[in-house]
């Protein structure tokens, strides 16, 4: 046993470890039930389990969740600021959300501000469209008008962010 730990091998998890192993890693991060979930995951596939019954992974992330060590809310209200600050838009901010793992009935709560004031927000601080030292020509225009729908802004927020460029909405 001496030995794997001097190479560097760790034990497999028991359930007082795996208990630990996500307890740290809520102290450490601002996560969600779903995000726990996948890392603990990963844990076990990385080492194992040592333990007699099967692990208990809900137990443990419910326990958590209880004592709101792990808030979904929370952390979609403060993902969704920090997104909203950044100027990105609410389809970007829902994105992200999903992605966490955060459930559609706490992303759709969620109050997303201003539009427009977001767009206005990302378009000043990318210097796009008119907030160009040197107005750009229409392929430029078509690039900032791409770079703030991937931001996840609306056409008509996006538009109306970069100074009314001359480009039309696409077919479909």
């Amino acid at each position: 046993m001496a030995r794997t730990r001097r190479l560097g091998v760790k034990p497999p998890l028991d359930p007082e470890s795996l208990t630990e192993i996500a307890w740290a890693y809520a102290a450490r991060y601002a996560t969600t039930e779903a995000k726990l979930r996948r890392y603990l995951a990963g844990k076990l596939r990385q080492r194992g389990w040592a333990g007699e019954a099967e692990p208990d992974l809900a137990r443990v992330i419910a326990h958590l969740a209880e004592i709101k060590a792990v808030d979904d809310q929370a952390f979609a209200e403060a993902k969704a600021s920090a997104m909203a600050r950044r100027g990105l838009g609410a389809r970007r901010v829902r994105g992200a959300l999903a992605a966490a793992g955060v459930a559609e009935e706490i992303s759709a709560e969620l109050d997303a501000g201003d539009p427009r004031a977001a767009a206005e927000a990302y378009a000043r601080r990318r210097r796009l469209g008119c907030h160009r030292e040197q107005p750009g020509a229409p392929d430029q225009q078509r690039r900032d008008l791409a770079a703030m729908l991937r931001a996840g802004h609306s056409w008509a927020d996006a538009k109306a962010a970069l100074g009314g460029v001359d480009v039309d909405p696409p077919e479909d």
